[in-house]
């Protein structure tokens, strides 16, 4: 009998910590991801970026002349708007966090303003920084990634910082 009303205590108290849980999750959804804390570790894991600038290119390098680095707002797909950009940095809700990914764009060399065929004479590298919902803020790994990218990119191709735009609010 002392058995019985143990297990009853124990069924109880998990039923009150799923339901907690619950709740807890509930308010949780569609909240944004908190900015975590920089981990070096984390960072080294995430590869070098100089692996963009040999081989897996169809196409010769052009002769790039500037870097606009912008804001993505993510709504929980993993669309983003690969058709302007030709790097997307992931916020970690979607790809791991700092994650650099080229896109056709850049395999392809081709300016974001190429449409139908017509190329407009924009030597402008796009970066997209993936961020979540209303948020308009990067992780701390975003922020060095993204940093990091346009330091090589402009080390390779000879850009000046004024030709480096970066979000207004960035830090």
């Amino acid at each position: 009998k002392m058995s019985h009303k143990r297990t009853t205590n124990v069924f109880f108290a998990a039923m009150v910590s799923i339901v907690i849980g619950l709740f807890v999750l509930k308010s949780l959804d569609h909240a944004p991801v908190q900015a975590q804390a920089f981990s070096l570790s984390d960072y080294q894991r995430l590869g070098s970026v100089e692996k963009f600038f040999s081989g897996d290119l169809s196409e010769p390098l052009r002769d790039w002349d500037g870097v606009e680095i912008y804001y993505y707002q993510d709504s929980g797909s993993s669309k983003y708007d690969s058709e302007k950009c030709h790097f997307v940095v992931w916020n970690g809700f979607i790809g791991s966090n700092g994650q650099v990914q080229s896109t056709m764009n850049w395999r392809k060399q081709l300016p974001y303003s190429f449409n139908n065929g017509i190329d407009s004479g924009a030597e402008t590298i796009q970066i997209c920084i993936v961020t979540e919902g209303n948020l308009l803020c990067p992780t701390d790994i975003q922020v060095k990634r993204v940093e990091t990218l346009a330091e090589v990119i402009a080390r390779k191709f000879s850009i000046t910082p004024e030709h480096i735009s970066y979000p207004g609010n960035w830090r």
